[in-house]
């Protein structure tokens, strides 16, 4: 595993790129239970997944997988000759105005580019949260490329004190929050017509510290890398917590919606989203 990390490690991102495609199209023959996940994925979000999209969609997935081996070599010559800004003007004027923000994005696109393009292109101290990778070597890698731009990176446990006291010293916060997760760390809320799963924790620390949230995604389009924002999302001041918690998860869930449909090939359609979906009190999955 340390050869082929240490090998993976020096090559050029076209290269890196050409790889991630050969892996994705062997993924496409070989997985076939990712297949008819993504398949499923796929009719939920209302998209035909014929066998031209998903070979597409894994090429890009397996992109996104292994653009983890650049993320250290990214520097100012990169982004200027690589990265677009939609409305440019706006997303500045936001970070200046916010010294602290909590910045959702999702497994969709370049995840692994967007806290470097925001620490270097806005000069913000960020922080990212992730998860731990049973893998120790791995995650060792994974964590140490994560932290190589002097983005600070930790997982999931005791989040909500470190993520208080980093909003506190004006971080900003990114996390992913379009993946299903466990019913003890989640409420249910409508993503795509269905009742599913939905991670709680970022949205009631902006509740409960008053800090809105910043959507920000990074695509590849046309051989560029544009990162793309929304509208602040802004917790309700008053009323019941948990109706609170509901309404914001909804508008998250309502900005993943728009950008999916955008980019349903850039998505991470593989992972099982809807393994947790309530009606009726009554919980399943559609897999």
């Amino acid at each position: 595993m340390g050869f082929v990390i240490s090998f993976l490690s020096k090559l050029k991102l076209n290269t890196l790129y050409k790889l991630a495609d050969i892996i994705g199209l062997i993924g496409f023959y070989l997985l076939k239970g990712r297949r008819n996940v993504a398949k499923k994925n796929c009719e939920v979000i209302g998209i035909e997944a014929n066998d031209d999209f998903l070979k597409n969609n894994f090429k890009n997935i397996f992109r996104s997988f292994i653009e983890v081996f650049y993320l250290d070599k990214i520097d100012t010559e990169f982004i200027v000759n690589n990265v677009l800004i939609e409305d440019e003007k706006k997303l500045f004027q936001i970070m200046e105005k916010y010294e602290s923000l909590l910045v959702v994005g999702a497994h969709l696109g370049s995840w692994e580019f967007g806290p470097v393009f925001v620490k270097k292109i806005f000069k913000k101290k960020i922080a990212i949260i992730g998860r731990r990778i049973k893998n120790k070597k791995i995650d060792s890698f994974v964590k140490k490329q994560r932290g190589s731009q002097g983005v600070e990176y930790f997982t999931h446990r005791d989040v909500a004190l470190k993520v208080s006291k980093l909003l506190d010293d004006d971080y900003y916060i990114g996390s992913l929050l379009d993946h299903g997760a466990m019913d003890k760390d989640s409420i249910y809320v409508d993503f795509f017509g269905l009742k599913t799963t939905f991670i709680a924790g970022i949205p009631l620390i902006a509740i409960r510290k008053k800090i809105p949230i910043l959507p920000l995604f990074v695509v590849r389009e046309n051989g560029y890398y544009k990162l793309i924002h929304y509208d602040l999302i802004f917790p309700e001041k008053k009323g019941d917590l948990k109706e609170r918690l509901s309404n914001l998860a909804k508008k998250i869930n309502l900005v993943y919606e728009d950008v999916i449909k955008k980019y349903p090939d850039q998505w991470y359609s593989i992972h099982k989203r809807f393994k947790r979906v309530k009606k009726d009190e009554e919980t399943y999955s559609i897999y």
